[in-house]
């Protein structure tokens, strides 16, 4: 979550985070998914305040399709 750096260290973000969450939680929902940067140690503290909890590393690659249909 991004928040403007006149409103930081307001609790907003932490509140919105953690509403969301509740919401999807409430709406039936048995897991709430996060992904986070984890070179940042700040959203990352939040997250664990609000109840989040690390459960794995992703890797996300990307290929570059070539176009084959066309000659050279």
């Amino acid at each position: 979550m991004y928040t403007p750096p006149a409103y930081r260290r307001r609790g907003y973000a932490s509140a919105c985070g953690a509403a969301l969450s509740q919401l999807i939680l409430d709406a039936g929902r048995r897991f709430c998914f996060l992904y986070t940067d984890l070179a940042n140690p700040t959203s990352n503290q939040i997250y664990q305040q609000i109840g989040y909890e690390h459960v794995s590393y992703v890797i996300v690659l990307r290929t570059i399709a070539e176009d084959v249909t066309s000659g050279p």
